[in-house]
């Protein structure tokens, strides 16, 4: 979950394989590599930003298509004047308060989804 200053979260728009989708960046974990070191990964991978990772803030399960994914939320926050350049498959990003997102109508991902009942309970 990438934060700004103002405290808003980073959304990228998923356009890949007919899925289209908002949803935060993430990844796999690959073998022998921790949950941090993946979440730094994936970011610099989607974003082509390093990030300065935070606190873990939480973690879950969900089906989708008979696969299940489990996911592991942590804060992390851009350098300033760091430059998002998005990996492709993603065709916008935007940053949004979780009570925007709350009454939002955009498709959110099943882990977006998860991330935003842990934040907004």
């Amino acid at each position: 979950m990438v934060l700004n200053e103002k405290n808003q979260f980073l959304l990228l728009h998923r356009d890949k394989n007919g899925k289209q989708q908002w949803e935060t960046p993430g990844g796999k974990v690959e073998p022998g590599e921790s949950d941090e070191t993946a979440a730094k990964r994936e970011l610099l991978e989607e974003i082509g930003v390093e990030v300065i990772l935070g606190e873990k803030i939480g973690e879950g399960t969900f089906v989708e298509k008979e696969q299940e994914y489990r996911y592991i939320w942590f804060t992390a926050t851009i350098p300033p004047n760091a430059r998002i350049v998005l990996e492709p498959g993603f065709d916008a990003y935007e940053y949004v308060s979780v009570t925007d997102l709350k009454n939002t109508s955009k498709h959110l991902s099943e882990g977006t989804k998860k991330l935003l009942a842990i934040l907004n309970p």
